[in-house]
């Protein structure tokens, strides 16, 4: 039984770490999208789109790297 235990206490901390590097990956994206539609209303998607790519790929690429 402890040996269950350990391996859902285990399972539970893995699932908990990667929501939260989900959350460090889709957060900043929304922000910045916002922040694009706000400093560009007349702006087209497409550049916002690009943006938060870039910003996508970025944050995938730290999170890959120091995991």
């Amino acid at each position: 039984m402890r040996a269950i235990k350990n391996w859902f206490v285990r399972w539970m901390k893995g699932e908990i770490f990667e929501f939260i590097s989900y959350l460090l990956l889709i957060f900043p994206i929304v922000i910045v999208a916002m922040l694009d539609l706000s400093y560009f209303p007349e702006s087209e998607l497409t550049f916002t789109y690009y943006y938060s790519v870039f910003h996508a790929l970025l944050w995938l690429y730290l999170i890959v790297k120091y995991r």
